[in-house]
C-alpha cells in the first residue's frame, strides 16, 4: 500500500512533475484490449476490462477483473484463465500507463478502487466469507486525494459569493486553520497537515453557512457553531484534575478476585469496580492527551474556561481559539473511537468525526458505525447505517458527511447539499449527476 499512497500522492499533488521518484514500476495491474477471454469455469470477460493478477503458474493466472467504474465483476469472485492468451490480450498498466489513464480523464474514483486491491496480492486469493460486495473498509477517496489550500479557496469562493465572508477567510480563518491544522496532524499518526487542513476547512465552511457564522435555530453560534452542550464539553476539557491512581486500584481489585473464599455478590462487585476505574482510566488518559495538544498550539489568545460562553463563540475576532477548540472537539472524538476499538485510519476517523460534529461520537457510533464489524468503517457504511437508523438527526449528518466529502476530495467540485451546481461556473466537474456512482445529497435527484 505504500506504492499506491506513493502513487496516488506524487500524481495529484505535484501535477506529475515528481514521477521520476519513482523508480520501481507495478507490474500487477493489466488493460484487457485484445478481445475477450473466457476463464476455465466458462465466465466470459469482456474487452477493456482491468485485471490484477493474484497467482500465477506455468499454464494460468487467476485473476480480479473490473469494469471500467472500478467495480468487480463476476461477483467479486477470482477468475481463473490461459496464461498464453491472457498476455496476449492484455497491456501491462506500467506506471507510465497509469499516468496516462489520469491525463485521458478516467473517473479517479475507478482508478482508487482498482489500485486498492494492491494489498489482496500480499495476502493471496479472498476466501469466499471474505469477499464483500461494496467498497473496502479504506476505500474513500479523501483518504489519499484532498485539495490542497489553494483549491480550497477556490472551492468555497465558487459556492459562496458574500465578498466579505471570503475575505474573513482569506485574512483571518485561513491562517488559523492552516497553522491548527499542522499541530493537528503532529498529534495524530498517519495523517498529514494537508489533509487535515482539508476536512477542518471543510468542516467549519459547512457548520458556519460558507464563513458567515450565523446564529442558527438551534442556537448555534459563530464559525465553528458552538452549542451549550459543545462549549460545555470543551470547559470539562480544559478544566480536568485527576491523579492517576489507577493501577493502585486496579491491583488491589484483582488481588481480592484471586481469594479462594469469594461469594458470586463479592466477585460481581469486583468486577464492576474494574470496569469502573478502567473507564476513569481511559477518560483521564483521553482528557490529559487532550489537554497536552491544547497547550501544544499557538494561540495568540488562550481563553479561561470560565468565559467560554455564547458571546465569546459568536464572536469573529476570537477566530483562532475558536477554530482550535473545534479541531479540540474533533481530536477528542478521534480518540473516543479508538478507545472503543473502531478500527479506522486516522484519515478515516477524522472524516467519521467531522461527520459526527453535530450529532456527537456517541450518537455517531450509536447509529452510523458498524458494531459488528468494527473493521469495516468506511463513507458508504455510515450513510447506509445512518438511513436505518430512527436518530431524528439521520438526514442531517447524512448531508453533512456528503457535504464534507465532496468539498474536501480532489478533482471534483460537487456543491454542498443544499447548494444547487448552477451556482459555480468557474471550477470543472460540479454536477454530481454526470458521475452517476458518486454520493447523492438526500432529496437531490438527477433528471
Amino acid at each position: 500500500m505504500s506504492l499506491l499512497r506513493t502513487v496516488f500522492a506524487l500524481t495529484f499533488f505535484t501535477y506529475f512533475s515528481n514521477f521520476l521518484l519513482i523508480a520501481k514500476e507495478n507490474h500487477s495491474f493489466y488493460f484487457i484490449n485484445g478481445g475477450t477471454l473466457s476463464s476455465q469455469e466458462g465466465y466470459v470477460i469482456p474487452k477493456n476490462t482491468y485485471a490484477q493478477i493474484m497467482k500465477e503458474n506455468s499454464w494460468s493466472v487467476t485473476i480480479m477483473v473490473f469494469n471500467q467504474k472500478g467495480i468487480l465483476l463476476n461477483n467479486g469472485r477470482p477468475i481463473t484463465i490461459s496464461k498464453k492468451w491472457f498476455y496476449k490480450a492484455s497491456t501491462d498498466l506500467s506506471l507510465e500507463h497509469f499516468v496516462n489513464l489520469l491525463a485521458e480523464g478516467l473517473n479517479i474514483e475507478s482508478i482508487q478502487q482498482k489500485y486498492c486491491q494492491e494489498s489482496a496480492k500480499q495476502l493471496g486469493p479472498l476466501k469466499k466469507e471474505e469477499i464483500k460486495a461494496g467498497p473496502l473498509p479504506e476505500n474513500n477517496m479523501w483518504t489519499f486525494l484532498t485539495k490542497n489550500p489553494n483549491e480550497l479557496e477556490n472551492f468555497y469562493s465558487c459556492y459562496q459569493k458574500d465578498r466579505s465572508a471570503l475575505r474573513d477567510y482569506s485574512l483571518y480563518f485561513r491562517p488559523s486553520i492552516t497553522e491548527i491544522s499542522e499541530q493537528y496532524a503532529k498529534s495524530s499518526e498517519g495523517i498529514n497537515s494537508e489533509q487535515v487542513n482539508a476536512i477542518l476547512g471543510c468542516l467549519l465552511y459547512r457548520e458556519s453557512s460558507h464563513w458567515k457564522g450565523k446564529e442558527s435555530h438551534s442556537g448555534a453560534v459563530g464559525i465553528g457553531q458552538f452549542t451549550g452542550t459543545a462549549i460545555n464539553r470543551v470547559k470539562s476539557i480544559l478544566t480536568f484534575k485527576s491523579k492517576d491512581t489507577f493501577q493502585a486500584r486496579l491491583d488491589s481489585r484483582y488481588k481480592k478476585l484471586r481469594e479462594k473464599k469469594l461469594s458470586a455478590t463479592k466477585r460481581r462487585q469486583l468486577q464492576r469496580d474494574i470496569n469502573i476505574i478502567n473507564a476513569e482510566k481511559a477518560r483521564y488518559m483521553r482528557f490529559k492527551k487532550l489537554q497536552q495538544y491544547w497547550k501544544q498550539l499557538n494561540l495568540k489568545k488562550r481563553p479561561a474556561a470560565r468565559k467560554l460562553n455564547h458571546t465569546y463563540f459568536a464572536d469573529k475576532n476570537n477566530h483562532q481559539s475558536i477554530i482550535a477548540m473545534s479541531s479540540l472537539l474533533l481530536l477528542d472524538c478521534q480518540i473516543g473511537f479508538e478507545q472503543a476499538e473502531v478500527k479506522m485510519s486516522p484519515k478515516t476517523a477524522l472524516l467519521a468525526c467531522a461527520g459526527a460534529y453535530n450529532m456527537g461520537a456517541h450518537g455517531f457510533f450509536k447509529n452510523a458505525i458498524n458494531k459488528r464489524t468494527l473493521d469495516q468503517q468506511n463513507l458508504q457504511s455510515w450513510i447506509t447505517n445512518l438511513e436505518s437508523s430512527h436518530s431524528p438527526q439521520k438526514k442531517e449528518t447524512i448531508g453533512h458527511l456528503i457535504s464534507i466529502h465532496r468539498c474536501s476530495q480532489k478533482e471534483s467540485n460537487f456543491p454542498p447539499c443544499g447548494t444547487n451546481h448552477h451556482y459555480c461556473k468557474n471550477l470543472p466537474l460540479t454536477n454530481p449527476c454526470q458521475s452517476p456512482d458518486s454520493l447523492k445529497c438526500p432529496r437531490e435527484k438527477c433528471q
